[in-house]
């Protein structure tokens, strides 16, 4: 057995990849918001706050989080501006956020693989779940993937007492709507 291959294999389970490309059009998109507005002109892009809206809307991270979370992200990318929570949750709760319209589409024949993952939501009770052996407070978040391109076909989000199998036929379901289901 190659461990080394293994480990790696393991290791990228833990892999998020974030797409950053409101940042490079950081002072475009906002040259264009403030041309022509009347008052204090606007220092974040709405580029930027869909990019949090989808943190929020697929972790379920609030506000507060949020904006620790992009203070780490400004150590990795200095020129980040850090919003603060009340700022995020004002400017994501005026967007219209349908995660619907950024996923995959093809009229190409795709194989699929379905997985879940679970998220922790909170360390509320924390000491309940060391003495009593209760694992509470997660969700599920539930992918249909296209093997070849590594993008999301379709996802269901739900809490840790709905199993996979419950959730399989719909999701294979809404991934055929998406595109043509060679194999799953």
């Amino acid at each position: 057995m190659d461990w080394n291959e293994y480990n790696e294999k393991h290791v990228r389970r833990g892999e998020l990849l974030l797409d950053l490309e409101s940042l490079k059009s950081w002072e475009k998109d906002l040259a264009e918001m403030n041309n022509g507005k009347n008052g204090r002109p606007y220092r974040y892009p709405d580029t930027f706050f869909r990019f949090l809206g989808v943190l929020y809307v697929l972790f379920h991270l609030p506000f507060r989080q949020i904006e620790d979370f992009i203070r780490a992200l400004g150590r990795l990318v200095p020129e980040l501006k850090v919003p603060d929570h009340s700022t995020i949750h004002r400017r994501v709760s005026k967007l219209n956020l349908d995660l619907s319209e950024a996923l995959f589409r093809s009229n190409q024949p795709v194989v699929i693989a379905i997985d879940a993952s679970g998220i922790k939501v909170t360390n509320r009770e924390e000491w309940i779940r060391k003495k009593w052996k209760k694992r509470k407070g997660y969700l599920k978040i539930q992918f249909d993937v296209n093997t070849e391109t590594k993008e999301v076909i379709a996802f269901e989000i739900t809490t840790e007492g709905v199993g996979d199998s419950k959730k399989f036929k719909e999701l294979v379901d809404r991934s055929s709507e998406m595109s043509d289901i060679e194999r799953c």
